[in-house]
């Protein structure tokens, strides 16, 4: 007579995840699809913001920034401004003139065209209502 072959012995991991399924139920193949391809769509997503955000900042941006300033007097303070821009890009920066208690007391607008070079220095003066102790680039575009 010949004995019988004994299953095959189970894992204590596997018995653990028969009792699982038998008490919670398990997910259905379609749902664990559905949820894969929303995660590789939200990761897709997040990859082309990133190379786009990327792109952004290393091509066209304009920038100002305020080099130096004087003091003339209690109403004008010549500023020196440094605007670096992608060639041919006509720029428009506002300059603000400011007080010890940071209140803009006098402003100007500086307008470059599209001719010259990308970097560019140039040297104006700002009227103000009272003494302004600094110079600041408010926006540069």
């Amino acid at each position: 007579m010949t004995e019988p072959t004994p299953a095959p012995r189970r894992t204590a991991g596997a018995e653990q995840a028969d009792l699982m399924a038998s008490r919670y139920g398990s997910a259905p193949r379609s749902r664990r699809l559905l949820a894969l391809g929303a995660v590789a769509v939200v990761a897709a997503v997040l990859l082309a913001w990133v190379l786009w955000a990327a792109w952004r900042q290393s091509t066209g941006t304009v920038d100002g920034s305020v080099s130096a300033f004087d003091i003339i007097g209690p109403h004008r303070i010549d500023v020196t401004l440094e605007i670096r821009r992608p060639a041919h890009t006509a720029v428009r920066c506002t300059l603000q003139a400011e007080a010890t208690d940071h209140s803009v007391v006098g402003q100007t607008v500086v307008s470059l065209s599209s001719a010259g070079s990308s970097d560019v220095t140039v040297r104006t003066s700002i009227r103000t209502e009272r003494e302004a102790t600094t110079a600041v680039v408010s926006d540069c575009r």
